[in-house]
């Protein structure tokens, strides 16, 4: 079976967070798709959510090989995630290496985006990086509005255990977390 989307992506929990977020609101994935992240970081099994959202890591695919300079490919597994796949490449814009590498592995669909954000700007950083899409490359997208409801559908296990974890720390009512952001001194 095809994913919907591969999302390769370099960064940590709270950006993957993000990043999923945006492949939400700019993709918007069918409700039975699939997102088939490439990432260390790990978000958990949400396999049964909607869309289905499955994890591999970079180490086992040789992604790599993306950064390097003419080598032979490390194993099959990149070339079959990527090939003839719809791909959002969120480690590099596409003026790097990385988005020339994985053209040659035949992508369907090639988005490729610095995820650096700007936080001087008045943007949110999934604006930001609608905005850094080629529009050619995404001329047959069309992001969702915020006001939408383009969030991922949880499954009710998981709310099930997410109620069940906070009724431990003495919680009987639906929460809200809110996260700062990173721990970087500069954000």
């Amino acid at each position: 079976m095809s994913a919907e989307w591969v999302i390769l992506h370099g960064g940590a929990l709270g950006d993957l967070a993000l990043t999923v977020w945006f492949a939400l609101r700019a993709l918007r994935p069918e409700r039975d798709g699939e997102f088939r992240l490439v990432s260390r970081a790990d978000l958990g099994d949400l396999s049964d959510c909607q869309p289905r959202i499955s994890r591999a890591t970079p180490e086992i695919l040789g992604l790599h090989w993306l950064y390097g300079d003419g080598e032979a490919l490390p194993s099959e597994a990149l070339p079959g995630r990527i090939h003839g796949q719809r791909v959002l490449n969120a480690l590099t814009g596409p003026e790097h290496v990385v988005h020339a590498r994985l053209t040659q592995l035949g992508p369907r669909t090639l988005l490729s985006l610095d995820p650096a954000v700007e936080w001087h700007g008045d943007r949110h950083a999934v604006e930001q990086w609608w905005g850094r899409l080629e529009p050619s490359a995404h001329a047959d997208l069309s992001p969702c509005p915020l006001e939408d409801n383009c969030a991922l559908e949880i499954a009710p296990r998981l709310r099930d255990r997410g109620r069940a974890l906070l009724a431990e720390c003495g919680c009987d009512t639906d929460a809200v977390l809110i996260h700062p952001g990173s721990g970087g001194r500069a954000k």
